[in-house]
């Protein structure tokens, strides 16, 4: 090859190498040790949020600031979707992401202090509905607060993170996964939780097949988990893109709700233009549905656990939720009986209704 030949070969390999990336930044061999970074992996993390175009979306759907100069809202919101990408778990970490300078020229703005990643949170908040939901805890200790205007807008950030991934990476069944999770805190207006610890116990759904949170409710954590799943699940639903075709639900004993089970079983989710759910739930063993189970007349031996059987159950449960006429319900009963060295779980049976019929 000649010179000239090799010279151009080398000028396309440059400009080929300076066209990589999102960010503000070009790869390339120097001899100077200059700035260095343990954080290289986390400027990925901006990446593939400025990928999906968030920085347009959060400017428009968030706004919280009161005056246009400092730093943007998704200046912002980017510092902290870093920070807990980083490991971080307070405001006041923000303050080692700000000392990384390599990793702050790299990313293309400074990180905020600590006492403005604090003012911006707190911009979130809405005095006038904190003031009605003080009111209404007098009334109903467990009650959820609504959310903010400003917290309602980054729900919808988050709707389209969701349909970005689904572009990206199609799923044509999406198993939503429901659960409150506590979240210990040593804060004084925390709540006592279940556990004698205070903290809170936020309510989520996550999509399965692309791992993430498509709907989520903030609460106090003496909120039971079993308050009112269905509005979380009807939030998830509308999260969901037109492509999928198939939803599949799990949750565990508190999403036992007779309201949720008949919304999901009949035709509401069609009239939204959703497929219906095929649904696992945990079973709270009621004193009728024990006797169900004892009574099944035929039980399956588990091939991988001797103590272990299972038998199906139809069963209509009964109570002011439960729908005049409806069809029963196929619940999957789990025997376990001890070993006889004495040792494994005492003789238990549960419950677990797996489709409507």
């Amino acid at each position: 090859m000649g010179e000239e030949s090799m010279g151009r070969r080398k000028g396309a390999e440059k400009r080929a190498e300076r066209s990589y990336g999102i960010l503000p930044f070009v790869l390339e061999e120097v001899d100077d040790a200059g700035a260095v970074t343990p954080r290289a992996g986390l400027v990925t993390v901006a990446e593939a949020a400025r990928g999906m175009g968030l920085p347009a979306v959060a400017e428009r759907e968030v706004v919280v600031k009161e005056r246009e100069r400092g730093y943007s809202e998704w200046d912002l919101l980017e510092s902290f979707v870093l920070l807990i990408a980083d490991g971080g778990e307070c405001p006041e970490d923000l303050a080692v992401l700000r000392a990384d300078r390599a990793f702050v020229e790299l990313l293309g703005h400074d990180i905020p202090s600590p006492s403005v990643g604090k003012k911006f949170l707190y911009a979130f908040h809405d005095e006038k509905q904190a003031v009605e939901d003080a009111r209404q805890r007098e009334l109903i200790p467990s009650y959820v607060p609504k959310e903010s205007a400003a917290l309602a807008g980054l729900g919808r950030v988050n709707v389209h993170v969701v349909r970005q991934a689904q572009r990206s990476r199609p799923e044509r069944v999406a198993t939503l996964d429901q659960d409150a999770t506590i979240v210990e805190s040593w804060k004084r207006v925390a709540a006592k939780t279940y556990e004698g610890n205070r903290g809170y116990q936020p309510m989520l759904v996550v999509w399965k097949e692309q791992d993430l949170v498509v709907a989520d409710e903030f609460r106090d954590g003496n909120v039971p988990a079993d308050t009112d799943p269905l509005r979380v699940v009807q939030r998830a639903y509308a999260v969901l893109p037109p492509d999928v075709e198939e939803v599949n639900y799990r949750g565990d004993t508190a999403s036992y709700n007779h309201d949720l089970m008949n919304w999901l079983r009949d035709e509401e989710p069609k009239r939204l233009g959703r497929p219906r759910a095929v649904f696992g739930i945990g079973a709270v063993m009621s004193r009728e549905l024990r006797a169900a189970v004892e009574a099944a007349p035929e039980w399956h031996a588990d091939p991988e656990d001797s103590c272990r059987s299972w038998a199906e159950v139809d069963f209509v449960p009964s109570g002011p939720s439960v729908q005049k006429g409806r069809k029963p319900d196929r619940y999957l009963g789990i025997r376990i009986t001890p070993r006889q060295n004495g040792e494994g779980l005492i003789g238990s049976a549960s419950a677990l209704p797996i489709r409507s019929y």
